[in-house]
């Protein structure tokens, strides 16, 4: 006789047996401190290397700003140098890479190019533009230099005189800097003065103007890209310093030829 009642040979029930069903738990129970030692780690490890990561930019910055201000420190002692040996200014070098001034009859052929390294007896060294006012090219006064001032030059030299203005009331032929802040209106790279922002020395003789290219996304590139292809003004912050731009003053020029001799100081 058949017996009707049949057992299903598979069940989803769980395992009767104590010691099977302790294994399961103890098995999930392993997963999850895994997990949670996983995740622990992992926390641990972003705590230790996000401030060292952010330790090492701080100091690969504070390094190259360092290394920045000492090379601007000998291009202007190099310029200066010149100043003293030469009784002029250089003149920019019309290519990075023949980095000689460009010269010709005793004058400048440009006044805006590159640092003349190889003139100012300077190893190569960063690819920057160096911008000279249109007075650079006399260099010291060639009158008898005991009877020439300061102040006679400067009368001169500031306001030079032309065919339709006297000696004093010429144009000034000097660089402007002006102050700049990132929301400024720049005035117009073809106009001289500041426009509207504030003038900070109409008397720039020299600048030297650093390239942004090592550092595209730095602070500084608003105030780059303002000083871009102008010679006639140059923007200065007084937050970005390491963007500024170098520059010599007409009254440090004078005070150049002072102690070259080239002029008398009374």
């Amino acid at each position: 006789m058949t017996n009707s009642t049949q057992k299903p040979m598979f069940t989803d029930a769980k395992p009767s047996n104590p010691n099977v069903r302790s294994g399961y738990k103890l098995q999930a129970k392993h997963k999850g401190l895994a997990l949670l030692e996983l995740a622990l780690a992992l926390a641990l490890a972003a705590a230790v290397l996000v401030p060292m990561m952010a330790m090492q930019r701080s100091q690969r910055m504070l390094h190259d700003e360092q290394t920045q201000q000492q090379h601007q420190h000998h291009l202007m002692q190099a310029i200066e140098g010149f100043v003293l040996a030469r009784g002029r200014l250089p003149c920019p070098a019309e290519n990075p890479s023949d980095p000689t001034e460009s010269r010709d009859a005793g004058q400048c052929t440009r006044f805006e190019g590159w640092v003349p390294y190889a003139s100012l007896g300077l190893p190569v060294g960063p690819t920057w533009k160096m911008t000279v006012a249109n007075l650079s090219q006399a260099g010291a006064p060639e009158k008898p230099l005991n009877q020439i001032t300061p102040q006679q030059l400067a009368e001169v030299v500031y306001a030079p005189p032309t065919p339709s203005a006297p000696i004093g009331a010429g144009p000034l032929p000097a660089i402007h800097l002006c102050h700049w802040t990132p929301q400024a209106v720049l005035p117009n790279v073809t106009q001289s003065g500041c426009g509207n922002l504030p003038t900070l020395s109409h008397s720039i003789v020299l600048v030297v103007q650093p390239l942004n290219t090592a550092h595209p996304n730095a602070p500084s590139t608003g105030l780059h890209t303002s000083n871009a292809n102008r010679t006639l003004q140059f923007m200065v912050s007084d937050t970005l310093m390491q963007g500024n731009p170098l520059w010599l003053s007409f009254e440090r020029l004078n005070w150049l030829w002072l102690q070259s001799g080239a002029l008398a100081s009374s």
